[in-house]
């Protein structure tokens, strides 16, 4: 969604524009007006077409060239096929990445955009190492207004952005986490999915894990359930694990399951039979609802291994869980909920 780009909102109104083809380029204008030259002002070779002056111009090329280097991305470098605001946009799929990466979109086509413009009404035409600066001032000022890294500040970020990136995710994730570990005897993430399966029908999955206040990990579950929509799974997966450590009477006080769903929590917390009432919790159950498990929301971008999970439970044939007794690190975590269907064991 362009509107949920942490751009100002003029370059979201100008991506908007630039999505529905009615950016006013010299083609665009020469259809509604006649006599007026529709050959691209900056390179002269060409109708300044949306697709030429974002893709194909000299002009685009200094900055697709340059972020192709820059993110070791070989389809920016030698770019084929037609423009593609969309493909553009969600060229990662990782959420950590993801926004980060929609910015620096939006800032190139902005700067394209802007370059071309000062050409045309002031007669000034930018020199390339001019252009890309221009580019990293505008990243830069865009990301740390909207909080989502300061990149001017990280000595990494100009030489392996990714990794910048991705430091920066992982010093977040821990401290979120190890701030819910403070809080609760025992901290939850679980997720559901919603997709096309391996026999090509529409099915639900479940995924998480749960983990004692000392960050040792206590259960991982991954596997299919019958649901009817994406919400419904968010749902099952908060009531498997509701069930697991009611019936197994672990020993807690406060114990928090956090879901990115903003709407299912919103559920759980004023009760699930409302909104769904097919999905209805024992009354026992509902009562230590608030009281001693606590349903709460965390961004998606922090629930990337129940993520994971739960979009492998889609592609098994049964639920899969495995009881874990003794301390595991981070790392050790991440390889657990990383690996494939065998290192689940069916308990």
């Amino acid at each position: 969604m362009i509107w949920k780009i942490k751009a100002p909102p003029k370059i979201l109104a100008f991506l908007w524009k630039l999505q529905w083809n009615i950016l006013p380029t010299r083609l665009f204008i020469s259809y509604r007006i006649p006599g007026v030259s529709s050959i691209c002002p900056w390179c002269e070779d060409g109708c300044e077409s949306i697709h030429h002056i974002f893709w194909e111009c000299t002009l685009a090329q200094w900055g697709w060239n340059y972020l192709g280097k820059w993110w070791n991305i070989s389809g920016l470098v030698h770019r084929r096929g037609i423009f593609s605001l969309s493909k553009l946009l969600n060229l990662f799929a990782q959420a950590s990445l993801k926004e980060i990466w929609k910015l620096i979109v939006a800032a190139v086509l902005w700067t394209i955009w802007l370059a071309r413009n000062d050409l045309i009404f002031g007669k000034h035409k930018i020199q390339e190492k001019c252009f890309v600066n221009i580019i990293h001032i505008r990243i830069d000022k865009w990301g740390s207004a909207a909080g989502l890294m300061d990149f001017g500040a990280d000595p990494l970020w100009r030489v392996n952005p990714s990794g910048a990136v991705a430091i920066r995710h992982h010093k977040i994730l821990n401290t979120f986490w190890r701030f819910k570990r403070d809080q609760f005897d025992y901290v939850a993430a679980v997720d559901g999915a919603w997709g096309l399966a391996d026999d090509f029908s529409y099915k639900g999955g479940i995924g998480g894990y749960l983990q004692d206040s000392s960050g040792k990990l206590v259960l991982i579950f991954s596997g299919p359930v019958n649901s009817i929509s994406a919400q419904d799974t968010e749902v099952e997966a908060i009531l498997f694990l509701i069930n697991w450590m009611i019936n197994l009477n672990l020993d807690f006080k406060r114990a928090v399951i956090c879901s990115d769903s903003s709407v299912v929590v919103n559920a759980f917390n004023e009760g699930i039979s409302v909104k769904f009432p097919v999905q209805a919790l024992d009354f026992s159950h509902q009562m230590k609802i608030n009281s001693s498990i606590f349903i709460q929301f965390v961004p998606r971008n922090l629930n990337e291994r129940a993520d994971e999970l739960a979009k492998k439970g889609i592609h098994r044939s049964n639920l899969l869980q495995k009881v874990v007794g003794s301390s595991i690190s981070r790392e050790d975590l991440h390889v657990s909920l990383s690996a494939g269907p065998s290192s689940l064991e069916s308990v």
